[in-house]
């Protein structure tokens, strides 16, 4: 199998992973208001982004992986909420955090923040990319609209995604309160 594959494998795998890894946790994990609300937003652009991905809702339902992508990306959208709606206690002692969803939470941030940077490259590349395929194919200005919504409903939803795990990474405790399932403390 060639690397670049299992590189991307991976990487796809890596979020439901992640989701595993947050639903096996026993404890319950408290979130700091910020970040709620940064919940909260996620999931109202992440709603807006894939609002404007079904515009034509009957045709592309007809596909099963379409109406599957769809109950996922409404999965993510719950959970964003549900995050929002998680009571906050600061001054309550860190609840443990089990060391799978510490791994895999360190992971998806660590690949999906570098993948929003991809995101953020691309977005910024579309005057550049638009004047070379204007130069060679004379194509005007809807190209470029086209390429701006394109690249930036990409970075909105990828960011969206980046959420999930960056909000459990900035709430977690970072040494006290991990769960060694060994030791069983």
């Amino acid at each position: 199998m060639p690397p670049l594959l299992v590189v991307l494998f991976a990487f796809t795998a890596l979020l439901p992973v992640f989701f595993f890894a947050l639903f096996h946790n026993k404890g319950p994990l408290v979130f700091p208001q910020k970040l709620r609300w940064l919940s909260l937003a996620a999931a109202i652009v992440y709603s807006v982004a894939m609002g404007t991905q079904y515009h034509d809702v009957a045709r592309q339902m007809q596909d099963l992986a379409n109406v599957l992508n769809a109950l996922a990306n409404f999965t993510v959208i719950l959970l964003l909420i549900a995050f929002f709606r998680q009571a906050g206690d600061d001054s309550a002692p860190d609840p443990p955090v089990s060391r799978l969803l510490q791994v895999t939470t360190n992971m998806a941030v660590a690949a999906w923040g570098f993948w929003m940077a991809l995101c953020l490259v691309r977005l910024l590349a579309v005057p550049f990319v638009y004047f070379q395929v204007r130069k060679q194919a004379g194509v005007g200005p809807p190209v470029l609209v086209a390429l701006f919504n394109g690249a930036l409903g990409m970075l909105l939803s990828q960011a969206s995604l980046f959420i999930l795990p960056y909000v459990v990474y900035k709430s977690r405790p970072r040494v006290s309160g991990i769960i060694d399932k060994k030791n069983g403390h």
